[in-house]
């Protein structure tokens, strides 16, 4: 038998999934899952974006590898958890948050709460699919009977219909997808905390008809941080239905970020002499 080597590292915790390592690594990014969804969306992410880039999904407790697990349906205990596993991994490369819809809304939190404990903060955050966090959001869809929730999965655009047809699938990614409706649902957003001061990428879809183009324009206001937005063609889940564009468009992304980085480094240490 011939046995392929498996291209991602041995994952340093169950938070983290499909650990990409780079021994030339200038970046590590941090990628968070949208709402019912795990690291696996982003296992094949390393292969496609810069080769010096480290691609670090992150696994919610309650599905894939950690479904025996209790889920988390409170963003203040799911960020606290989320920090301290992931704390001894900020200090040694760069590092950003990429996060999609609900993995949005985290990415933002959790860059907060590492500001508040006095950790390493990444240097940008890229996210899509996914309203200002001030942004008002539906308060009952996690409490819907199966059939509705089913119906709103249509609406989400991201799973195929023959999978929503099958029972046994349904059957797992309903509780978790209802746990994570109700973490987004119960948030509730700080008007008096001091705005993130990082540049912020964000994205959506213009026919995406859970996230309006106008409900990412409040993204501006969450940070001192130059925000740049993009609008896609297509629904919630643009970033897979025209994957190869927007990962390219990533990299772009990433490279311009470390340069700027790179640069503003430059400054600060110019000024100390």
């Amino acid at each position: 038998m011939i046995r392929t080597q498996s291209p991602f590292a041995r994952s340093p915790s169950p938070w983290l999934s499909y650990v990409t390592r780079r021994e030339n690594a200038r970046l590590r990014l941090f990628c968070l899952p949208f709402a019912g969804g795990g690291a696996e969306f982003y296992r094949d992410w390393a292969t496609m974006l810069l080769d010096d880039v480290e691609i670090w999904p992150v696994q919610l407790p309650g599905r894939s590898t950690r479904m025996r697990e209790p889920a988390i349906d409170d963003m203040a205990l799911l960020v606290s958890m989320l920090s301290d596993a992931i704390a001894p991994y900020l200090s040694d490369t760069p590092f950003v948050f990429f996060g999609h819809s609900m993995g949005a809304l985290i990415s933002y939190e959790l860059t907060h709460r590492l500001r508040a404990m006095g950790l390493p903060t990444p240097i940008a955050l890229v996210l899509s699919g996914r309203s200002a966090p001030s942004h008002p959001i539906g308060r009952h869809k996690h409490m819907l009977p199966d059939q509705d929730l089913i119906e709103e999965l249509k609406r989400f655009d991201g799973t195929p219909r023959e999978v929503l047809d099958a029972p046994e699938f349904l059957a797992l990614v309903l509780p978790v997808l209802r746990n994570d409706l109700k973490l987004l649902e119960t948030y509730a957003f700080d008007v008096n905390r001091t705005p993130l001061n990082i540049p912020l990428f964000v994205s959506g879809g213009d026919a995406d008809g859970l996230v309006s183009v106008e409900s990412l324009a409040g993204w501006s206001e969450v940070s001192t941080g130059q925000t740049e937005a993009r609008i896609w063609e297509g629904g919630h889940f643009f970033l897979t239905k025209r994957k190869d564009a927007f990962l390219s468009a990533l990299s772009s992304t990433l490279e311009n970020v470390l340069i700027a980085d790179r640069q503003r480094q430059l400054v600060t240490k110019s000024t100390r002499m």
